[in-house]
């Protein structure tokens, strides 16, 4: 599985840091050296906005929503939880959170304002193994269709609005190829916009810029026509059930998108 982190750059709450000019080219140079041209070297810019090509070979994939599409529930929100209960000082962080969601949704401020700092309590706690421990819990709960021995063969992509230090272990147990999901630093805060709606269209044609979809599989019509609209087949997922669907119109509007901005 490729995801979006790079070796050569490291992305921290202050900005962007790099290897030094001298080190930077001896790393370069040493990696051409070994044919390994297919992983460039990616600039600032891209990397403060999650920017990376994953592949550059046209390549035919189906493509995969996950939140409530190939798992019964919101992962992010599941996950927020978990760690309340088993991470009971972090708790303390309740008042502060308590007070974004309540602006959130008095739209003082925007979702992307709120979510930048909504996972600030990993720093807190040792996220890496509860991610681990999470997933050893509920990735039985993947539907069946989901699993890789269910999948047709072709190359997979999975793309979400979930941060990527979650999303990313259960992609690599699910044996997923591409993974694309919203980017956080180091410090856990968010970087660039949310991978979800319209901007996943953005993030596939910038970092799968030559990929061909075949299907397309999601739970929600309005929040996903624009990547159904990618794919020859489209299917809707709803409590583990699916159903081929024709390529929803993209001049429908949902208005009771919670994610409006």
């Amino acid at each position: 599985m490729e995801t979006l982190h790079d070796d050569k750059i490291i992305i921290n709450e202050q900005g962007i840091e790099t290897l030094p000019d001298s080190k930077r080219d001896q790393t370069v140079a040493k990696s051409e050296s070994n044919n390994e041209s297919n992983q460039p070297v990616i600039s600032e810019k891209e990397a403060l906005n999650g920017v990376r090509v994953l592949t550059e070979e046209a390549v035919e994939v189906d493509m995969y929503d996950f939140d409530k599409t190939a798992i019964p529930f919101d992962s992010q929100l599941k996950y927020w939880g978990y760690c309340m209960l088993h991470n009971p000082w972090i708790i303390l962080m309740l008042p502060f959170q308590f007070i974004w969601g309540v602006m959130m949704g008095m739209k003082i401020i925007s979702v992307k304002t709120c979510k930048k700092v909504a996972f600030w309590f990993a720093n807190f706690i040792n996220n890496k193994r509860n991610v681990e421990k999470f997933w050893d819990k509920y990735e039985k709960q993947i539907y069946d269709w989901f699993r890789p021995e269910n999948r047709n063969g072709r190359k997979t992509v999975l793309i979400s609005a979930s941060p990527d230090f979650l999303i990313e272990e259960i992609a690599r147990r699910m044996g997923i190829d591409y993974c694309i999901a919203t980017t956080c630093s180091k410090r856990y805060t968010m970087i660039g916009e949310i991978c979800r709606r319209e901007e996943k269209v953005v993030r596939l044609k910038k970092q799968l810029p030559n990929i061909i979809v075949k299907d397309v599989y999601s739970d929600s019509i309005n929040s996903d026509k624009y990547i159904f609209n990618l794919g020859e087949r489209c299917f809707l997922a709803t409590k583990g059930e699916l159903k081929e669907i024709e390529k929803p119109s993209l001049d429908v509007v949902d208005k009771k998108d919670i994610y409006a901005k």
